[in-house]
């Protein structure tokens, strides 16, 4: 009796064994894949705090930018938006001007080619 009683003991002791490893191995694959996560969302953290520091840098820069920003006064904008209309009708008008010293050196080339073509023949 004392030697199926040590069997027996044996026997569920080999169970528990067999179902800590089990236990264990799936503990194991668990330990795994949660390492595998957490080094992904380090992964991802990181990269976050690097795109956080770009966007800091550029808010910095763009408030900077906004700060220094100094609007003209009002007499000066409408000077400068008239003097600028005033050299517009200028270059438009010397445009004009130019097509008319064009068209007159065509109608005087016309001519003198008129007159030498008569005066060879």
């Amino acid at each position: 009796m004392c030697v199926s009683m040590t069997q027996w003991c044996v026997g569920r002791l080999q169970g528990k064994l067999q179902d800590a490893l089990g236990a264990s191995k799936a503990l194991g694959k668990d330990i795994a894949a949660r390492d595998e996560a957490l080094a992904k969302i380090a992964a991802e953290a990181t990269l976050a705090e690097t795109e956080r520091a770009e966007a800091e840098s550029l808010n910095s820069r763009l408030r900077q930018q906004l700060a220094d920003y100094s609007v003209p006064k009002v007499t000066e904008y409408i000077a400068a938006k008239s003097a600028n209309g005033v050299l517009e009708n200028s270059v438009r008008a010397w445009e004009r001007k130019v097509e008319i010293c064009e068209m007159t050196l065509r109608n005087h080339a016309k001519a003198l080619k008129k007159l030498q073509s008569s005066s060879s023949a």
